[in-house]
């Protein structure tokens, strides 16, 4: 009896370990189960900032192009500039010419005034001696 009663016991205290392993695995399956949306929340945030990530990406991408459109308007608009600058000091040259060509047409013109004056008192003087002191009328001005 002593025998029965002991594996009776045994039987007992295996019950309860049984019992209290159950315990335990129904803890782990839900510590797993717990972890497992853990893992599956965290790899959710991962996805999301691999997206933002991708998105910043693409927002760096799109600026580099723009900043290179922006430099090659910029060039653009230097080579432009340089042409009209070459544009300016030509005009300038073709002015500063013109200038000197009006300034050789004064000069010429005032040359030309005077050699008409003295042209006139020659002729006056010409037209005094033939008419014998007589003023004659005014003498036409030659045209070149």
């Amino acid at each position: 009896r002593d025998q029965v009663t002991s594996i009776n016991q045994s039987n007992e205290d295996l019950r309860d370990q049984v019992t209290s392993l159950n315990q335990t695995n129904e803890d782990l399956s839900d510590q797993v189960i717990t972890q497992d949306q853990k893992i599956k929340d965290l790899s959710d945030q991962v996805t999301k900032q691999n997206q933002t990530i991708k998105d910043l990406g693409d927002h760096v991408t799109t600026q580099n192009q723009t900043i290179k459109q922006l430099r090659d308007q910029a060039t653009d608009l230097q080579d432009t500039n340089d042409e009209l600058e070459g544009k300016v000091t030509t005009q300038k040259k073709s002015i500063e010419d013109l200038r000197d060509h009006v300034t050789t047409l004064k000069d010429t013109n005032e040359d030309l005034i005077e050699e008409v004056t003295t042209l006139r008192k020659c002729q006056k003087k010409k037209c005094k001696s033939k008419q014998g002191g007589k003023k004659k009328e005014q003498p036409e001005i030659l045209e070149e």
